[in-house]
């Protein structure tokens, strides 16, 4: 019902936390994103989460929902979400987030590599 259909009735009004600057973050088309460099290096033979973890708090630090961690030599980042900060281990992160196929895709290219074929 509308408000307009309930004459007298007050209708409480429910806040919703504008979670805008994260999504921004994570998958924006018009700046570097989380996504766009994540799935960067996952096109790259070598797949390095350390390499990952240097770009993402290079290329994200405008970001003020991405938290590098404040320990040197750590392998862990935040991200702040609408409820709270979680905090991500950098290692086997690639790993996990890698499509199968981009995997096929690689050693078709390698295998080419190694035939000589361009």
């Amino acid at each position: 019902m509308y408000a307009s259909e309930l004459p007298g009735e007050q209708i409480e009004t429910i806040e919703f936390p504008d979670n805008q600057k994260c999504i921004d973050m994570l998958e924006s088309r018009t700046e570097q994103s989380f996504f766009k460099i994540m799935e960067e290096e996952l096109v790259m033979r070598s797949r390095d989460d350390n390499v990952l973890l240097a770009k993402l708090d290079d290329r994200l630090k405008h970001f003020t929902n991405y938290k590098k961690s404040k320990f040197g030599g750590s392998k862990q980042f935040s991200i702040s979400h609408y409820a709270m900060d979680v905090t991500y281990d950098i290692d086997g992160f690639l790993m996990k987030n890698m499509d199968q196929s981009s995997d096929a895709v690689t050693q078709t290219i390698e295998l080419l590599d190694v035939l000589g074929t361009q």
